[in-house]
C-alpha cells in the first residue's frame, strides 16, 4: 500500500491510497465519508486490480481550498486520473458520482464507470433549513447530531445509524461533518445540460437501492434516458449504503459489470 499526494489545479493536495496490481479501479466516496468508507468492500473490490482510494478535498489526508465550488472537485478528479497515467475504471458513490458526471467528458483514459445513486436534486431545488441545521450543530460542537440529520435525509433509519455508529470509520466521519452543508447546497441545485451528458460515451452502470428514497430513483431514471451507454441495476433490499449493509451484493454488482467475475 502506498499513499500519494496529487496536486490539483488550485494547489489543493489530494490524497490517494494505492494497493494491488492490475487494471486500476479508482474509487470515489460521497459527502459524509472519506476513503475509509470502503474498508468493508475494498479487499474484494481489489482482487486482480490496482485499487486506488481517493480522499476528496476537505477530508482524510487531502487538504481543502478556500471558497468551495464543485468545479474544483472536477479538477481534482481530472488531476488524479492524469496522475495514474493509464486506462482505468471508476466507481463513485453519491456526491462522488456527481463529481464523476461533471468530469467525465474530460476523462479520455477512463473505460467503464459505476455511479451509485448520484444525488441530483436529492432534496428540493431549495434545500430549506437542513444545511443550516447541520451548520448550527457544527457551531455548537455537536458533530454527531449533524451527521445524524444528514443520514436521515438520505433514508437511513435510527437503527441503521446505530449500526453505522459501531463501524470503525464513524469517528472520522464525524470530522467531515463541517463539509456536508456546502455539498448539500450544491447537490440541491446542480443540473447537467443534455449536451454535457451526451458527451459521456463511457459504458456506465447506474446502481440504485430498491429501498432508497424515491428521489434517487428519479435521478437514476433521468440519467438512464440521457447518458448514451448507461444501464440500471437495482440492488435488492438496499438503500444508499450497500457497501456497508450488504458488501457481498454490492461487490458482486461492481465486479460483474467490470468483467472481473462475481
Amino acid at each position: 500500500m502506498s499513499l500519494e499526494i496529487v496536486s490539483s489545479a488550485d494547489g489543493t493536495a489530494i490524497a490517494i491510497e494505492r494497493t494491488g496490481h492490475g487494471k486500476p479501479l479508482l474509487v470515489i466516496h460521497g459527502a459524509a465519508s472519506s476513503r475509509q468508507r470502503w474498508f468493508l468492500s475494498a479487499p474484494a473490490l481489489g482482487q486482480g486490480r490496482e485499487l486506488i482510494l481517493m480522499d476528496r478535498r476537505g477530508r482524510g489526508d487531502s487538504s481543502d481550498g478556500t471558497a468551495y465550488r464543485i468545479e474544483q472537485e472536477y479538477d481534482d478528479l481530472a488531476a488524479v486520473v492524469a496522475h495514474v497515467g493509464k486506462p482505468l475504471d471508476i466507481l463513485a458513490h453519491s456526491y462522488g458520482a456527481l463529481i464523476t458526471i461533471g468530469t467525465a467528458p474530460r476523462l479520455q483514459q477512463v473505460d467503464k464507470i459505476i455511479l451509485y445513486e448520484p444525488p441530483l436534486r436529492f432534496v428540493s431545488a431549495d434545500p430549506g433549513d437542513l444545511p443550516g441545521q447541520i451548520d448550527a450543530c457544527v457551531a455548537r460542537g455537536d458533530l454527531e447530531g449533524g451527521l445524524r440529520l444528514f443520514l436521515r435525509q438520505v433514508g437511513v433509519t435510527e437503527a441503521e445509524v446505530e449500526k453505522l455508529r459501531a463501524l470503525p470509520n464513524w469517528p472520522q466521519r464525524l470530522t467531515i461533518v463541517p463539509t456536508i452543508p456546502r455539498e448539500m447546497r450544491v447537490a440541491s441545485a446542480l443540473t447537467f445540460p443534455a449536451d454535457h451528458l451526451g458527451k459521456i460515451r463511457h459504458r456506465i452502470l447506474l446502481q440504485l437501492g430498491s429501498d432508497s428514497p424515491p428521489s434517487f430513483g428519479t435521478a437514476i431514471e433521468m440519467l438512464s434516458k440521457t447518458l448514451p451507454n448507461a444501464r440500471v441495476e437495482i440492488l435488492a433490499g438496499q438503500k444508499h449504503q450497500a457497501m456497508d449493509t450488504n458488501p457481498t451484493l454490492f461487490v458482486k454488482s461492481v465486479r460483474t459489470f467490470l468483467g472481473d467475475g462475481a
